[in-house]
């Protein structure tokens, strides 16, 4: 837990968004904040795949998990203790259902990654699956919008960085 914190950097913290303080309700969108939909987090060789949380990239310098926690798993552990309603959806590619979700929640957290393996370098430096048109669409829905990103490398955030509902 202590070099998972030391390895946060939190670009953006707009109206003390974060820590979160016992919100009524917050919503979750994006495959990256859920367990994988196939199989558990060491379903691929080496890490090379990339279904629910990016924990790591891959390569033959990676290690299998023995659990792994996704952040939709551990915010509704700490919600039930704040009696915290919780709604989300992992479909990356619904952002009209996405943004529709998020009006009215207190927070919505929009989760995307970016993977590289070796052998497998990444062609370009955005959000995958859409990532930048799903922050877009839950912020354009929601004035407490939190970006979470899990990338083995540098992210172009200009698309959304300067949202007046992205606090986060």
């Amino acid at each position: 837990r202590e070099i998972g914190a030391a390895s946060t950097v939190l670009l953006k913290n707009k109206n003390g968004a974060l820590p979160l303080k016992r919100p009524r309700s917050i919503f979750l969108a994006g495959s990256d904040s859920g367990p994988a939909r196939e199989a558990g987090p060491n379903a691929f060789r080496d890490q090379t795949g990339n279904d629910g949380i990016l924990a790591m990239g891959g390569g033959s310098g990676t290690a299998n998990l023995t659990y792994l926690i996704s952040p939709y798993e551990a915010l509704q552990a700490r919600a039930r203790k704040d009696r915290t309603t919780v709604s989300w959806i992992f479909d990356d590619f619904n952002v009209a259902r996405a943004g529709n979700m998020a009006i009215g929640t207190s927070a919505a957290i929009v989760f995307v990654n970016s993977d590289s393996s070796e052998g497998s370098d990444r062609t370009n430096l955005t959000a995958w699956h859409g990532g930048d048109d799903l922050i877009l669409a839950v912020a354009a829905q929601n004035n407490n919008t939190i970006v979470v990103t899990h990338s083995v490398g540098q992210l172009i955030v200009e698309p959304w960085i300067d949202h007046p509902n992205v606090t986060a």
